[in-house]
C-alpha cells in the first residue's frame, strides 16, 4: 500500500471532537472513541499539498469556487459510479446536514411532512424543526438485515407530505441500496409527488459485490424529483473542512433551494474547504481503492469476533465505516450497554437508541481505525461480555 492506515496518530489537544469532547460525551476521559464518524487517518498528502499551497499565499480574502470543483464533481461520479452529470447541476452547499436543513426550509412550509426511514442518522430527526412533522418509516429487521418498507411507506403518505430523507448508503445499518430498491422507492415518490433529499456522503465507502447506485440514477422521475447530496468529507477524512455538493437535475426543485442559500448568505463558504473538495475528487482513486481493501480487513476481524462470542450480532456491513452491533440477545439492560462499555471496557461508542427506537439494544462502532486500536479494543469489550453472561 501507499497510504499507511496502521500509523497510529495522537489527536488529543486538536480540539477534536472525537477524542477532545469525551468527558461531555462519555463522563470518562479513560475511553477509546470509537463513535462519531470520522477516521483515524491521516489526510492524503495530495490534499494537504493543495492546503499548504494556499495556505502560503499570505492574503486570505474573498474567495469564489473555481471551474475545477465543478468538473472534479462530475468527472469524479462518472468514472466512479457511472453517472453522468451536467455542470449546471452542480450547486456547492457548506455541508450535507446545513443542505438538507435549508432545503427542508426551502421546499416545505410548517405542518408539511417529511419521512425519515429509522434507525437513522440523528440529524435528520432535526428536520422536523421550524414546524414540520416527521413521519417515521422503520426499515424491517429480518435475521440481522435490514430492508425498507415499502408497504408501511404508502400507508403513512398524507396530502401533506411533502419530502423523504434517504440515506444512501445507510447509516447505521450499513446497508447500500439497490437500483431495484431505489427504483420501486422511486416509483412511489413520483405517484405521490414526493421529492427526496438522498445523503449520499458514504457512497464511496461501498464493498464488493456491493455497489453504489446514486439515487437519480435509477429513473428520469427519480432524477427529476430529487436533490442527491455527495461531499469527500467520510471518504478522505476531511469533515472538519466543510464542503459539499447538491445536485440537482430539475430547476423548479434548484431555484427555491439556491434562493434559501442565498437568503441564508451561504453561498460563499470559505476558502479552503473547495481547495481540499477538488484535489480529493481529481487525485483519490487510489486512495479510495487502499481505504476500501484496509477498512475491508476490520470489516473481517469484527464479523469474526461476533461469531465466536454467544449473544452479540452484528448487521452485515455492505458500505460505511460503520458496524451495527447487537447486543439485545445478552438480555442487559438497555442503559447497561453504553455504560459496561464505558466504565468496564474502557471503549466509548454510539448509543444505538440515538438512531431511533428500533436502535435499542445496538451500539454503533467506528471501525475506521488502524489494526491494533480494532483489535485492543475488540479484546477488552470481549472480556466484559463474558464476565457478565457466565461465557
Amino acid at each position: 500500500m501507499n497510504f499507511h492506515f496502521d500509523k497510529i496518530i495522537s489527536r488529543e489537544n486538536t480540539a477534536c471532537v472525537k477524542y477532545d469532547a469525551r468527558i461531555s460525551q462519555f463522563g470518562t476521559q479513560n475511553v477509546q472513541p470509537m463513535w462519531v464518524a470520522d477516521m483515524d487517518f491521516a489526510v492524503p498528502d495530495f490534499i494537504t499539498r493543495a492546503l499548504q499551497e494556499r495556505v502560503s499565499h499570505p492574503v486570505y480574502g474573498y474567495s469564489f469556487r473555481e471551474e475545477s470543483f465543478y468538473n472534479a464533481t462530475c468527472n469524479w461520479m462518472f468514472k466512479r459510479h457511472g453517472w453522468k452529470i451536467r455542470r449546471e447541476w452542480v450547486h456547492f452547499s457548506p455541508g450535507i446536514v446545513p443542505g438538507l436543513t435549508f432545503s427542508v426550509l426551502a421546499l416545505t412550509r410548517p405542518g408539511d411532512q417529511i419521512i425519515i426511514q429509522t434507525p437513522v442518522y440523528p440529524p435528520f430527526y432535526g428536520m422536523g424543526k421550524q414546524n414540520r412533522e416527521i413521519l417515521l418509516n422503520p426499515l424491517i429487521e429480518k435475521n440481522g438485515e435490514y430492508t425498507m418498507d415499502l408497504e408501511h411507506l404508502e400507508q403513512i403518505i398524507t396530502p401533506k407530505t411533502r419530502l423523504l430523507i434517504l440515506c444512501n448508503p445507510h447509516n447505521p445499518v450499513g446497508r447500500a441500496w439497490t437500483r431495484e430498491e431505489l427504483s420501486k422507492l422511486a416509483v412511489i415518490c413520483e405517484k405521490h409527488r414526493i421529492i427526496v433529499l438522498s445523503d449520499e456522503i458514504h457512497g464511496d465507502i461501498v464493498f464488493a459485490p456491493h455497489k453504489h447506485c446514486p439515487y437519480a440514477t435509477v429513473s428520469e422521475a427519480a432524477a427529476r424529483h430529487s436533490i442527491v447530496y455527495v461531499s469527500p468529507a467520510k471518504t478522505f477524512n476531511i469533515a472538519g473542512i466543510p464542503a459539499s455538493s447538491m445536485i440537482i437535475s430539475n430547476p423548479d426543485i434548484a431555484k427555491p433551494v439556491l434562493q434559501m442559500l442565498q437568503d441564508l448568505n451561504l453561498t460563499q463558504g470559505d476558502i479552503f474547504g473547495p481547495i481540499a473538495y477538488t484535489a480529493a475528487y481529481q487525485h483519490g482513486e487510489q486512495w479510495v481503492e487502499e481505504l476500501r481493501e484496509y477498512l475491508q480487513g476490520n470489516i473481517q476481524t469484527i464479523t469474526q469476533w461476533t461469531r465466536q462470542i454467544p449473544g452479540i450480532g452484528l448487521t452485515p456491513i455492505q458500505a460505511t465505516y460503520l458496524g451495527w452491533i447487537d447486543f439485545r440477545n445478552l438480555h442487559w439492560k438497555v442503559e447497561e450497554i453504553p455504560q459496561r462499555m464505558i466504565r468496564e471496557a474502557g471503549i466509548g461508542m454510539n448509543e444505538g437508541r440515538d438512531y431511533g427506537k428500533e436502535g435499542e439494544g445496538f451500539m454503533r462502532i467506528n471501525l475506521a481505525c488502524p489494526k491494533q486500536i480494532l483489535n485492543a479494543s475488540l479484546e477488552k469489550m470481549e472480556k466484559v461480555i463474558r464476565a457478565h453472561s457466565g461465557n
